[in-house]
Order: structure tokens, then C-alpha cells, then sequence
């Protein structure tokens, strides 16, 4: 409050000063005629219309919100655990074009069963490592048991992206729409 009132004060004094400054011009005798002095009265109307143009960008700056004013920013702490996220070389649009391959050749085989079996994704999991593990690349598609229904193949499918984002295995690919191969990465 007191700044606004002392800021408002100074304003008032330059005021106050530049009518005494033209009011003592005026005063004072003209002996010769300037051409190329101007009037001091248009010197303080240009003077007081670019104060009221800084006055109202001035009040425009103070209403555009401010930071920790107006707006207050937000932060966030991650935790202890982060992990870094290590992708494989394959982008998973070709993982799911190739089990979309996978339910192609299953469709070959399908027959009707209607025996409900148990099945346990973590099993899926040890099944896949047990498979993987006494050999450097095995293909994809070997990891899929074809008779199975579709329930069986998505839960292979999960199986493999669960321990993909265990790290414990890779999936890689030597060429672009080329075969794809699960390698483990536990070592031996």
C-alpha cells in the first residue's frame, strides 16, 4: 500500500515539475522567434500519452498470472526403486505382427476342445526358460505349442513379455521382417 501511495506521489511530482518548467517558458520574454523550438505544451502531451501507454502495459503485465502468485508448479520425487528400461532391438509391432503369425498357424490346428486347462502364466514363464536354456537362439514360434487353443497361446505370449520385462530374456532379430529369435539372458 505504501509503495503504490509513494509511486503515485513521484508521479505527481514530475507532473507538478514539467507544468512549472512550460508555465516558466511561457513567462519568460521572447526576444527572437525559433523555428526549431517546439512548443513545451506538445512536449507534455507526447510525454503524458507514452506515460499512459506504459501505464497500461504496465497494468497488463500485472494482470497476466506469475509464477508462485498466481500459478504455483508442481514437482514430483521419484522413488528409490527405478529400474532403467532396457528395450530390445525389436519394436513390438513386429512382436505382435509375428504372434498374430503365431494365432494364424494355430487356427490350422484348431479343433474342438472344450476341457478347460489350468493355465498359470508363471508356469508359462519357467516352461519358456526351460526351453531357452541349454541353447544360444531359439525361434519365436517354437515357444508356442500350436494344438493349444487361443488361451494358451496369449498366455505363452504374456509369458514371454513378463520375463522380457524381468530381463531375463531378449528378443532379437537379425533383419527387418526377418525371423525372430529369444535368446536368454541369465547367464550359464
Amino acid at each position: 500500500m505504501k509503495e503504490l501511495e509513494l509511486e503515485l506521489a513521484g508521479e505527481y511530482l514530475l507532473m507538478a515539475a514539467m507544468l512549472a518548467e512550460i508555465k516558466s517558458r511561457l513567462l519568460l520574454p521572447i526576444f527572437e522567434e525559433i523555428e526549431d523550438e517546439e512548443d513545451p505544451r506538445a512536449e507534455l502531451v507526447r510525454r503524458l500519452l507514452e506515460y499512459e501507454r506504459y501505464r497500461k502495459v504496465s497494468e497488463e503485465i500485472n494482470e497476466l498470472d506469475r509464477v508462485e502468485r498466481d500459478i504455483y508448479p508442481s514437482s514430483v520425487e521419484t522413488g528409490q526403486f527405478e529400474q532403467p528400461l532396457i528395450l530390445p532391438d525389436i519394436q513390438l509391432k513386429e512382436l505382435v505382427f509375428s504372434f498374430q503369425e503365431v494365432l494364424k498357424k494355430a487356427e490350422m490346428f484348431s479343433t474342438l476342445h472344450f476341457t478347460k486347462e489350468p493355465l498359470s502364466v508363471k508356469e508359462r514363464m519357467i516352461m519358456i526358460l526351460e526351453k531357452i536354456e541349454n541353447e544360444d537362439f531359439v525361434k519365436f514360434e517354437e515357444l508356442f505349442n500350436f494344438e493349444e487353443q487361443k488361451i494358451g497361446l496369449v498366455v505363452t505370449f504374456l509369458a514371454i513379455l513378463e520375463l522380457m520385462k524381468e530381463l531375463l530374456i531378449e528378443i532379437v532379430q537379425a533383419e527387418e521382417f526377418g525371423t525372430i529369435h529369444v535368446k536368454t539372458l541369465i547367464e550359464k
